[in-house]
């Protein structure tokens, strides 16, 4: 692709920067970091250690502290002083479904409009032990 398309793909990064630095979550992120309040260093290891037993007992990744969405939202938890009410699963499941249709649809609006080359391929294989493996490339 890049030898032969090497001007589309720079274009697509150009795109891809321009639409991340004027986001709308760069600015919620800012503005919640400014409005955050310093912790005492007493609820700071309370807190800690609740982070660190709900990882063991979860059996999340030690790198979930990392990713940016677990900041923003404990960020925003930080910032509401306790009046968050953390919704039922039935209810997270609902709007995970809204928000993964909200997703498909514009995902599908941006191939239609902005992919002009498409390449697939999938690859099946077994291990000398016959365990399945399948790949696929895009």
């Amino acid at each position: 692709m890049e030898k032969y398309h090497k001007d589309i793909l720079v274009e697509g990064i150009k795109r891809k920067n321009d639409a991340v630095s004027n986001s709308v979550k760069s600015f919620f992120s800012k503005k919640i970091k400014t409005d955050l309040q310093s912790v005492s260093p007493a609820d700071q290891k309370v807190g800690e250690a609740r982070l660190v037993r709900w990882i063991a007992e979860s059996l999340r990744p030690f790198s979930i502290v990392e990713d940016d969405g677990f900041k923003e939202f404990s960020e925003f938890l930080c910032n509401v002083n306790g009046r968050f009410v953390i919704p039922s699963r039935f209810k997270l499941r609902q709007d995970l479904s809204k928000i993964s249709s909200l997703t498909t649809r514009k995902m599908r609006e941006m191939i239609k409009k902005d992919m002009k080359y498409f390449s697939a391929s999938t690859d099946i294989w077994s291990s000398r032990k016959m365990d399945s493996f399948m790949t696929r490339g895009v």
